[in-house]
């Protein structure tokens, strides 16, 4: 718990960052145009899968808030992302995640942007079906998607998701207990959402 607490205090200051730094900029007269700060919401489904697992890209729900900085047709977004996602190893089960994705964005053609970067996992829940249990560790995701904004606020995503470091592990036990193997596993996911832009 304390570590959780302690995650979520880091990712509030990051998330705060692109604000700190509009007040800096303020503070510094120049003839040269400022960036544009972007905070909003969204929410979406997302569906997932496990490397070695049955195919069950069953959807889950998944909500968070972004904030961006963004100059001409570039910009940096940064995310805090809550969902839960269906598990089929061994049995199925529903795993809640804190996701944080850190996304360059480019806009390719009028409002739509392609946005592109890593993305880190982190569960907030336990697995204890199997004997000794599944361990699930934080995990790097590389994350690309398209994204359409409106001139009404609302905007329009989807994504797709494929971890680079282990999503999953467990250990295989003889019948005294010793570690006779080992088995890992990755995930791979797709989001279609739909936001607001307050600023």
């Amino acid at each position: 718990m304390k570590n959780t607490c302690k995650l979520l205090a880091f990712f509030t200051l990051l998330f705060l960052g692109p604000f700190a730094l509009a007040q800096t900029t303020d503070l510094v007269k120049t003839t040269k145009k400022k960036p544009d700060i972007d905070l909003g919401i969204k929410a979406g489904l997302n569906f997932s899968n496990y490397s070695g697992t049955p195919a069950n890209y069953k959807p889950t729900f998944q909500y968070g808030v972004f904030s961006a900085i963004r100059k001409g047709k570039a910009g940096l977004q940064l995310e805090v992302l809550f969902n839960q996602e269906n598990t089929a190893i061994y049995h199925y089960n529903k795993m809640a995640y804190l996701r944080v994705p850190l996304l360059f964005d480019y806009k390719i053609y009028h409002n739509l942007l392609l946005q592109v970067g890593p993305q880190l996992s982190y569960s907030l829940s336990k697995d204890t079906y199997f004997p000794y249990g599944i361990d699930y560790p934080p995990y790097i995701s590389g994350v690309i998607g398209l994204e359409k904004r409106t001139e009404t606020k609302f905007l329009f995503g989807l994504r797709y998701a494929s971890s680079i470091t282990t999503a999953y592990s467990f250990n295989y036990y003889d019948a005294v207990g010793n570690i006779i193997g080992k088995s890992t596993g990755l995930n791979n996911s797709f989001e279609i959402y739909v936001g607001y832009q307050f600023l």
